[in-house]
């Protein structure tokens, strides 16, 4: 599936919280938004004349809250994957929406590379509830942990991208991403860029 094939919409009744995931999957090529809803009821509406992959739901939202509307959506549209995001960090909550369906959760303060790596890894038909007892964020290692310009890079490298074009794209220098380049290497303890590609797809970075 292409980038521009898997598409989203995303619900909140926080303008700016649009704002900011859409900023985020757009410069990060992680799909298409093709739709930003406030609340649930408009999500359901928008869903009735909109085919997506990834519903991305704020759990309080006005007319319809966000756990209603996923129950509903996975009741009607079983083949859309749903990752949740919140403010409240409870884990009896967050088990609730494993267990109804949901594909992944995500807090509010998450950093910009948790929304890559949550979005890749559901994409990969894969569930994504780091909070949960017994499963770990590979990204909150910080042997691993990559910068948003680092993972722009590798990217851009997975495209096959020259440096040369990656510099032009980002108006960096040719310098500045081979040294970028060469801090992903040593950050994942690869020696190659087949292995840099292949660590950074496996730790959710690309897809």
């Amino acid at each position: 599936m292409t980038v521009s094939n898997y598409k989203m919409v995303i619900a909140d009744d926080h303008k700016l919280i649009i704002s900011g995931i859409s900023h985020i999957i757009s410069t990060n090529n992680l799909g298409e938004i093709i739709g930003e809803v406030n609340d649930g009821i408009q999500l359901l509406q928008f869903l009735q004349h909109n085919t997506i992959d990834l519903a991305i739901i704020d759990i309080n939202m006005p007319e319809l809250n966000g756990i209603e509307a996923a129950k509903k959506i996975i009741e009607l549209y079983p083949d859309i994957s749903i990752l949740m995001v919140s403010q409240y960090d409870n884990i009896e909550l967050i088990k609730n929406l494993k267990t109804i369906g949901v594909k992944g959760y995500l807090s509010k303060n998450f950093e910009i590379a948790d929304l890559i790596v949550a979005i890749n890894t559901i994409k990969s038909n894969t569930v994504f509830f780091p909070s949960l007892e017994g499963e770990k964020s590979s990204f909150k290692n910080d042997k691993i942990h990559l910068s948003t310009r680092e993972i722009e890079i590798i990217s851009l490298i997975a495209q096959g991208k020259s440096s040369k074009e990656i510099a032009n794209k980002l108006f960096l220098s040719e310098y500045t991403v081979v040294t970028h380049r060469k801090n992903c290497m040593r950050k994942l303890e690869v020696n190659s860029i087949v292995m840099l590609l292949n660590k950074a797809k496996s730790l959710g970075y690309i897809f």
